[in-house]
């Protein structure tokens, strides 16, 4: 409710009383934590929503990593294999560039990233922005460093660029509205 009340009308939930307790108006992205395909632990996550008219989606993995350097290993093939036979409808794409060990904030790192993706065959039309609305905490960058709160005059340059790059997204993604790592986030900072 707080989250509606800031203007979100999507919000990623992981438990069906969390769905059932949205005001009208709001939907849920489930989120599930599910990679490894159509397994038992899958089907037994998402059963429970299924028909629920306040459901919008299912969050399946966050970062899946071709590389197993920062997350379990996800092979690119499969995941393109994955999006073939599956029919993923939209992939999240986050590049966060408010950070520690650099001069300046790297705002072109969310072009690379989309550009990544769209090389990867990944279509503009199923690109959802990851914003970044967090920073500090227990968080590391893949430099080792950590985090930085946007400004607003940051985030502005960023939804700018996502903007130029994703036009006309089915919706964006705050990350995160809660502090998760011991980080700021968007709860406790409504200049944002």
């Amino acid at each position: 409710t707080e989250v509606a009340s800031a203007g979100f009308n999507l919000v990623d939930v992981q438990y069906i009383d969390q769905v059932n307790e949205l005001p009208d108006g709001t939907k849920a992205m489930v989120w599930l934590n599910e990679g490894e395909g159509v397994t038992q632990s899958f089907i037994d996550k998402v059963t429970p929503f299924l028909g629920n008219p306040k459901v919008y989606g299912f969050f399946l993995v966050d970062e899946p990593d071709p590389t197993g350097q920062y997350h379990t290993q996800v092979d690119a093939e499969d995941l393109k294999a994955d999006y073939d036979n599956t029919h993923i409808d939209l992939f999240g794409i986050s590049a966060y560039p408010v950070r520690t060990g650099t001069d300046t904030v790297d705002y072109d790192m969310i072009d690379r990233t989309v550009a990544a993706a769209v090389e990867s065959g990944i279509p503009v039309s199923q690109i959802v922005p990851v914003h970044q609305t967090f920073g500090g905490g227990n968080w590391t960058t893949n430099t080792g460093g950590k985090y930085v709160m946007p400004t607003a005059d940051q985030l502005q340059t960023m939804m700018d660029h996502w903007d130029e790059l994703v036009p006309s997204p089915e919706f964006d993604f705050a990350y995160a509205w809660g502090s998760q790592e011991g980080d700021v986030a968007l709860e406790s900072s409504p200049e944002l």
